[in-house]
């Protein structure tokens, strides 16, 4: 009852979710959050250095490393985790909890990209605007802008719209825009 009655009041409706949104990136450490950004406060680990595009949400239980930049209008759906790729475990001789770890890489996810519950994405990869990642799957290499990956390791599926003229079209109307606007819908 109380949901619907802040949804039907929008204006109290956004101003409670700021202030829930400033409250989890106080508790969470988050300073690389953009605006209209839904962060749920369960999560196993977030690294503090996060960047996170506008208007992006990040669903329950995700772990992200460090060194993650999230474009904007992209959604990870629960338990998403952007991780490894880091333990030496080619020292002759030294067992892999005693060798260290590698540097961390880069890790780039563009606007508008979804990616499914329990999907794995390895450190150090990009993937492009537009893309999805189905459920359950690992990431392992770069996915291009506008395509549908799925599986362990993922595989291209299929583009994501039938033309290659669709996809510039989308990423070209994705990147002019600013606000949510009409597209925004509640999260609760």
């Amino acid at each position: 009852m109380l949901i619907s009655i802040l949804k039907s009041n929008k204006r109290v409706y956004m101003f409670l979710r700021s202030v829930y949104m400033r409250y989890v990136r106080f508790k969470l450490g988050l300073t690389g959050i953009g605006k209209g950004c839904w962060v749920i406060k369960k999560q196993r680990y977030i690294a503090k250095d996060l960047v996170l595009g506008d208007h992006s949400f990040i669903g329950v239980d995700c772990t992200i490393y460090p060194k993650v930049t999230i474009g904007k209008f992209a959604l990870l759906a629960p338990n998403v985790s952007i991780i490894g790729a880091d333990h030496r475990y080619n020292l002759l001789g030294t067992p892999i909890c005693f060798s260290g770890r590698e540097e961390l890489k880069n890790t780039s996810i563009g606007n508008d990209v979804w990616i499914g519950q329990n999907a794995i994405i390895m450190a150090g990869i990009n993937i492009g605007s537009g893309a999805i990642i189905a459920a359950g799957s690992v990431v392992t290499k770069d996915v291009p802008e506008c395509v549908i990956v799925g599986g362990n390791p993922a595989k291209f599926i299929r583009d994501r719209f039938n033309d290659s003229s669709k996809n510039e079209m989308h990423l070209l109307a994705i990147s002019s825009l600013t606000e949510a606007g009409e597209y925004t819908k509640d999260l609760l």
